[in-house]
C-alpha cells in the first residue's frame, strides 16, 4: 500500500536507524518489499538537544511570564531593529500596566516614565548590551504610578541569532528605592559629626577639595570658641556640648545651604564660601557672626564669644591645605588682639 519508516536503534553497533519500506509487488501468499536503512543517529542527537533547548525555552518563557506578575516587578522587551520597547508594570494590587515605547533610543530623553537625568546612562547602556550578548544592571528613576520617580535597578540580557547578531533585550526591574535611601543615610551619618550634625573632619576636605576645584575662589573661616575649656570645666560637658550645638545652629542658620560647614575638631570650626571674593563682606559676614554668637547664654551674665580667622582664595593653585593653614595663622592673630574679633590672613601668610 505504498511506503512506511520508522526509526529503531541498533544496540550492537550503538546507532539510530530510519528504515523505509517500499511494497514492490504483493499476491495472496506473499509480497516484495524494498528496504532502506539510513544511519540517522548524528540527526537524532541534534533533534534530542534542540528538544531539549526549546523546552528549557518554554520553561523560562513560563518563568518570565509568572515573574512578569509578580506584585512591584518590572518586565520588559526591547527590540533593537525597530527600536521598540514594552514594558509592563505590576502593582501592589496586581494590576497590570503596558509601556509601549517606541523610538525608545531615539527619543529616550522623552520617555514621561523615565527621568530625564537617567536617560544618558540608559542608552548607553542599551548600546552597549547591542554589540554583543551579555548581561548588566543599571539604575535609573522611573515612574510607573502616580506622579512621584523612584530609584529602580535594571537587570538586562541580550539575545543573539544564530549569526550572533543581538535581536532581543529582555529583563527586569526592581525598585530600589528604600536601599538608595538607606545607603545615602548611612553615608550621611559617616561623613556628619554625630554630635552637631555639621560635616566631620574627613569629609570637610573632601568637600573643601571639590568647591575649590569647582568655584576657583571663595572664603575659608575657622572659628574657635573663646575659653571653651573653662565653659566645661566650670559647667561640665553637658552644658559645654549643648553650647557647641548652639553655635552650630548660629552657622546653619547664617549661611547659605551651598556653604561647607564642619566641625574641625573640639570648639573649633571651618567654614568655607563658594564664589566669594569681597573680601569687605567677609569682614562684615564675621561681624554678624560675632554679634549672633554673643547672643548664646552659658549662664547669668555670661555669653559665649568667638574668635575667627579668615583667608581669600582667588588663585585656582592654592591648595585646602594653604588655605588652611593661612586662615589658621589669622585665626592666632585674632586671639593675641583680645578674641571676639575677626581677622583675615594678608598675603605673606
Amino acid at each position: 500500500h505504498g511506503e512506511a519508516k520508522c526509526k529503531v536503534f541498533m544496540k550492537p553497533s550503538a546507532k539510530w536507524v530510519e528504515m523505509r519500506n517500499t511494497l514492490i509487488t504483493r499476491d495472496d501468499v506473499s509480497a516484495l518489499i524494498f528496504t532502506q536503512l539510513e544511519d540517522v543517529t548524528q540527526e537524532h542527537f541534534l533533534q534530542e538537544e534542540l528538544r531539549k533547548v526549546q523546552k528549557k525555552h518554554e520553561w523560562k518563557q513560563q518563568q518570565f511570564q509568572a515573574l512578569a506578575h509578580m506584585p512591584g516587578v518590572i518586565t520588559y522587551d526591547y527590540n533593537p531593529c525597530s527600536d521598540l520597547l514594552n514594558l509592563d508594570y505590576t502593582n501592589q494590587n496586581g494590576e497590570v500596566r503596558e509601556f509601549i515605547a517606541e523610538d525608545f533610543l531615539g527619543k529616550i530623553d522623552q520617555h514621561p516614565w523615565l527621568a530625564p537625568e537617567s536617560a544618558a546612562a540608559h542608552k548607553a547602556a542599551y548600546e552597549e548590551a547591542m554589540q554583543r550578548p551579555m548581561t548588566g544592571f543599571v539604575d535609573f528613576m522611573g515612574c510607573f504610578e502616580g506622579e512621584e520617580f523612584y530609584c529602580y535597578r535594571s537587570y538586562y540580557t541580550s539575545v543573539a541569532d544564530a549569526s550572533g547578531k543581538i535581536y532581543r533585550i529582555v529583563g527586569r526591574a526592581d525598585k530600589i528605592d528604600e536601599d538608595v535611601k538607606k545607603t545615602q543615610r548611612l553615608q550621611r551619618k559617616a561623613e556628619r559629626d554625630s554630635l552637631t550634625g555639621l560635616l566631620n573632619y574627613e569629609s570637610l576636605v573632601k568637600h573643601l577639595e571639590y568647591n575649590m576645584a569647582l568655584f576657583k575662589c571663595g572664603a575659608l573661616l575657622i572659628i574657635d570658641i573663646d575659653h571653651f575649656k573653662s565653659v566645661n570645666d566650670r559647667f561640665g560637658h553637658m552644658v559645654g556640648n549643648k553650647m557647641l550645638k548652639a553655635v552650630s545652629y548660629v552657622f546653619t542658620e547664617m549661611f547659605r545651604r551651598s556653604d561647607v560647614i564642619a566641625r574641625f575638631g573640639g570648639d573649633e570650626f571651618v567654614i568655607f564660601l563658594p564664589n566669594i571674593t569681597d573680601a569687605a563682606w567677609v569682614q562684615k559676614k564675621g561681624a554678624q557672626l560675632l554679634a549672633a554668637i554673643h547672643q548664646i547664654q552659658v549662664s547669668e551674665g555670661e555669653y559665649l564669644s568667638v574668635s575667627i580667622g579668615g583667608a581669600m582664595i582667588s588663585d585656582e593653585s592654592v591648595s585646602a591645605s594653604q588655605m588652611l593653614k593661612a586662615a589658621d595663622k589669622a585665626l592666632y592673630r585674632a586671639k593675641d588682639a583680645g578674641r571676639n574679633r575677626i581677622e583675615l590672613a594678608v598675603e605673606s601668610e
